[in-house]
């Protein structure tokens, strides 16, 4: 049976931890989890906002879509930056597949998703679009001729200064989505409810976090059974969060003083004592992705001779160390020569990597083409590492030793899954799927070939109706290798220029 429609709530910052602790200030998502199938949904590696966003609406791993930070430099470490958008997303999106069959998508308030691109539907920005300095444009992305459009409405949670004013926000996007699902014809409805902010709750002590949570998870309960009401009985409801928040009394993880100590990276000169938690703030740059300002001027970090270095790990969100490769970097030092053995230096240095407790600090560290295999592998940084299910988190920032303690809010790697309907198979058994997962599962219940070009895996075990796959002639955008410029094979014989392969 063909489901009529799928609406998908894709929340931010929400864990399995939230629904169940904050069960009765949301009835109506407890109710959806026990209706069909739940768990618990892990993000990209890197897990950076903006891989994660772009792995659950294409559908592909970053390898396949090429996004694996939230910020595009032109130069490591610390060339011209500027925020990851849908312009650097090469695979097609959720709405391209459909819109090239003549189906109408309503799309409200996604990250990495301005400019939309070509739609048949309504596709709302899930950020304010920057202007040449990189700070925000007057207006809010609403849709003037829709009554929840107004200027002076915050959009984004980095609107937000006080996590107390998220369900204001809650409110703005409950009511855009309502306008759309109403009022606009659609097969697909995919609606971003922005609950938790790591900036936000660790801006206010734990108890008035508490509260905050709370009355946002009231306000997120309301916008999905609102939005409920005006959605066809016999839809697919599909829940998820591809990031989570979580408090936390671990460890940062300072990657750049284990090189250093390991004699991969050159120190600086340093004027002063290092204060980690508050360099952390200023060299986030996790607000370009999701709706802040952004601050080209700011360096990823300082304290460090990047030009006479072997590695470097540039950001927090690029989940990666970079080596200082000839032909790639500007001041490049590792040739073809050494890339190999100074990789494997690099993961001398973090494999038996613990904390102070002696436990693992990091889940893993891998080369990168143990993880990938798709064709933008080759921009994803040399060294891939997750702190996934550890008590730590990577910081880029300079400290005078290599852990330094985290006592306040953090991103975490895992979010929550849960979905219901006619064409989802219910089970009392927990599930655990990637966010490149979501994107099959969601063509899948709508009836429709899963794209041959996702890499997410095959829903079958979930749904009620066979799966099939198939090749989707009419997308506008990133049915190949989108980028026009991208030549594998140039790269590497200009790479081997410069006796790098």
């Amino acid at each position: 049976m063909v489901a009529v429609k799928t609406v998908v709530f894709a929340f931010e910052g929400v864990t399995n931890r939230h629904l169940e602790r904050f069960a009765d200030a949301m009835p109506t998502v407890s109710g959806l989890q026990t209706r069909g199938v739940s768990g618990s949904l892990e993000s990209t590696v890197p897990a950076s906002p903006a891989s994660a966003w772009t792995s659950l609406l294409t559908g592909t791993d970053p390898s396949y879509h090429g996004v694996f930070d939230d910020v595009v430099r032109e130069h490591y470490p610390n060339g011209e930056r500027r925020p990851a958008s849908a312009v650097n997303v090469r695979r097609p999106t959720l709405w391209a597949y459909l819109s090239g069959e003549g189906a109408s998508t309503v799309a409200c308030g996604f990250p990495m998703t301005d400019p939309p691109g070509p739609v048949t539907g309504v596709v709302v920005p899930g950020r304010r679009s920057t202007g040449p300095t990189g700070g925000p444009t007057s207006g809010a992305p609403v849709d003037a001729r829709l009554p929840s459009g107004s200027p002076g409405s915050p959009w984004t949670l980095r609107d937000l200064e006080d996590p107390a004013e998220v369900p204001t926000l809650l409110e703005t996007r409950r009511r855009l989505a309502c306008d759309l699902l109403d009022g606009e014809p659609w097969e697909l409805a995919l609606v971003h409810v922005p609950v938790a902010d790591s900036d936000l709750l660790g801006a206010v002590d734990a108890d008035a976090g508490d509260r905050a949570l709370e009355a946002a998870c009231r306000a997120a309960d309301r916008l999905v059974q609102d939005v409920l009401e005006v959605t066809p009985e016999e839809s697919t409801v599909i829940g998820c969060s591809p990031l989570g928040v979580e408090r936390s009394r671990g460890y940062r993880v300072h990657v750049n003083e284990v090189l250093a100590d390991h004699d991969l990276l050159e120190r600086g000169a340093r004027d002063c004592r290092w204060r980690p938690g508050v360099l952390e703030s200023v060299l986030r740059v996790v607000s370009g992705a999701l709706g802040g300002g952004f601050h080209a001027s700011r360096k990823d970090a300082d304290g460090y001779r990047w030009a006479t270095s072997e590695a470097f790990f540039p950001s927090q969100t690029s989940a990666g160390i970079r080596l200082n490769v000839a032909g790639r970097e500007r001041y490049g030092r590792v040739v073809n020569s050494t890339y190999e053995e100074t990789r494997s230096r690099v993961l001398e240095a973090l494999v038996d990597l613990a904390d102070p407790r002696g436990n693992p600090a990091l889940e893993f560290a891998c080369r990168r083409e143990h993880l990938y295999e798709g064709p933008f592998a080759r921009e994803a940084p040399d060294i891939l590492v997750s702190t996934a299910g550890t008590d730590c988190t990577v910081s880029a920032a300079p400290a005078e030793r290599q852990f330094t303690r985290l006592e306040g809010v953090t991103r975490t790697d895992a979010g929550t899954f849960f979905a219901s309907g006619p064409s989802i198979r219910k089970s009392p058994e927990s599930v655990c799927l990637t966010a490149a997962d979501v994107a099959p599962l969601v063509m899948a219940t709508l009836g429709r070939p899963i794209p041959n070009l996702m890499t997410g895996r095959d829903p079958s075990a979930l749904t009620t109706a066979p799966v099939g796959y198939g090749t989707y002639a009419n997308v506008a955008h990133g049915t190949a290798c989108d980028d026009p410029t991208f030549d594998d094979a140039r790269l590497g014989e200009r790479l081997e220029e410069f006796d790098y392969r």
